[in-house]
């Protein structure tokens, strides 16, 4: 691993940016900072050059060697990522589209929604109450599909087939956006490779298809809100009312987006962010997705309107005395949807993932710097050697995949979320105040100022803090809700989707 380190008399190290490179130590005495780059990770190092003509160092390096340029191989690490990005989704759309010509409408309400193509055209109007079981947007795009050549037989699955396969897209997208690259991976590996996501992307209800418009509308949201953009904020409404015309829970992204950005703002967001600024944003995501939604809840005033919906839907509320066994049943249809598939995908995701990882924060950066000083640094900074890091990941992938065979992959994830994102704040703390102990032995006058090589946060392109309430607000939601309902299997579809994006975030993201 090497370390090619810059001097500069100010450096703005909020992107990593580079000001001028030229010769800027002048005077024996100056008080400069020193930015260690490994990868894309760095460290802030301040200090007091003693001797300007390079007899004496500066953390273990001459002067001469502080000059060194920077060179770094972004490309190659950008290549790799979107090869293993190309290659997954190949792999999500072979299973969810094989032998998609066997597939037959088995369930009563994909009939109801498949009535479109052998029903409407016969009576002349749509199925009864079909406005009941689900808003019109899955039996028109059902209806859409069969106007492609050749498609007829399996018109009422193709919606869900393709938005099916582009759903973990979207969650890499979304875990990379709030954690890192690696995070994004991980979830790409697990949401692809999901038998539960599999077998309901073969099916033609609207569980799938929406989940696709909420995870978008999230996704885009949380940027909106981060970078308070107007146009964020409207497209991430119009994604909500396209989820919300498939399923009439795709509100869902308001609550989730509203919840944990206000609880972001509250506990840091506020230092940044004015409350107006995020104010705008969240009536621009409510009123854009309100509006996209306003022609459907138009039509139900036939049926008589929006309550009479609601009332229907009331009648499968179980309530909370049900809660636990609503919840049980629900875990145990995962467990018995659980394969060999979804086992092997999180161990592959988790061994793809930290391998990125380990070459990202550790290999793709090339320079000059000698070989005492990347010894100097491992030796005091307790830094693993990139292969026995490497190894040590293959084996944890491994155990892992064995474990979620034998405990079941659902609830590995479990564990794995509720801890990533309980210990996302108590990990940088510790792990720095590590670093400070052991770094100001080596580097005396020296204070180190930000964390670790492989740091949990680098990488994502809002604050990790606002994924990471976000999160928390949509994982604590659908946990508390959804064993309210009757205990529909496709109902626990938001819930694993929170579930897999808190398992990949704190507990593998941090790669740049």
């Amino acid at each position: 691993m090497a370390w090619p380190v810059l001097v500069g008399s100010a450096w703005d190290i909020s992107g990593f940016r580079n000001p001028d490179r030229g010769d800027i130590l002048r005077a024996t005495g100056q008080e400069v900072e020193s930015i260690v780059i490994c990868g894309n990770q760095s460290r802030l190092f301040r200090g007091r050059i003693n001797d300007v003509a390079g007899n004496t160092e500066f953390g273990g390096i001459s002067i001469r060697e502080l000059k060194m340029p920077l060179h770094t191989n972004r490309r190659g690490s950008q290549r790799l990522e979107i090869l293993i990005v190309l290659c997954v989704f190949l792999l999500g759309c072979f299973v969810r589209f094989w032998q998609s010509g066997l597939e037959t409408v088995e369930h009563f309400d994909e009939g109801v929604y498949a009535s479109s193509l052998w029903y409407d055209s016969v009576a002349g109007t749509p199925w009864p109450s079909r406005q009941f079981f689900a808003p019109p947007g899955l039996p028109f795009l059902i209806e859409m599909a069969s106007l492609v050549p050749g498609c007829g037989t399996v018109a009422p699955f193709l919606p869900a087939m393709i938005l099916g396969a582009l759903t973990p897209l979207v969650l890499w997208w979304t875990a990379r956006a709030w954690y890192g690259k690696s995070a994004g991976l991980f979830a790409l590996f697990v949401s692809a490779g999901s038998d539960y996501h599999i077998l309901y992307s073969r099916m033609a209800l609207t569980d799938v298809p929406a989940l696709f418009f909420i995870v978008l509308s999230v996704a885009v949201g949380s940027v909106a809100v981060y970078r308070r953009s107007g146009r964020l904020a409207i497209l991430s409404g119009v994604a909500c009312g396209c989820a919300w015309w498939i399923k009439y829970t795709g509100w869902l992204p308001l609550a989730i987006l509203i919840s944990g950005s206000s609880a972001w703002w509250l506990f840091s967001g506020r230092r940044s962010h004015k409350l107006t600024s995020l104010f705008k944003v969240q009536l621009l995501i409510t009123a854009s997705s309100c509006l996209v939604f306003f022609p459907c809840w138009w039509s139900l005033l036939d049926v008589g309107g929006y309550s009479a919906v609601a009332s229907n839907h009331k009648a499968y509320m179980n309530g909370f005395s049900a809660w636990s066994a609503t919840l049980s049943a629900q875990l145990a249809f995962q467990f018995r949807m659980d394969g060999i598939v979804g086992a092997s995908s999180m161990g592959l995701g988790f061994a793809i993932a930290g391998l990125y990882r380990c070459l990202a924060g550790r290999g793709f950066t090339w320079n000059a710097v000698q070989a005492a000083w990347r010894k100097k640094q491992s030796d005091s900074l307790g830094l693993l050697p990139v292969f026995r890091l490497m190894g040590r990941v293959l084996v944890v992938s491994l155990a892992m995949t064995i474990v979620a065979l034998r405990a079941r992959t659902p609830l590995l994830l479990c564990c794995m979320s509720l801890g990533g994102l309980a210990g996302m704040y108590l990990w940088p703390l510790a792990f720095t105040g590590r670093r400070r102990s052991s770094v100001g032995q080596q580097f005396s006058g020296t204070e180190v100022m930000t964390s670790p090589d492989v740091a949990p946060t680098t990488g994502s392109r809002i604050d990790p803090i606002l994924g990471f309430w976000i999160n928390v607000a949509w994982l604590a939601g659908m946990l508390l809700v959804t064993p309210l309902y009757h205990p529909y299997s496709r109902l626990l579809f938001p819930l694993m989707t929170a579930v897999w994006l808190a398992a990949a975030g704190p507990s593998v993201g941090g790669s740049k």
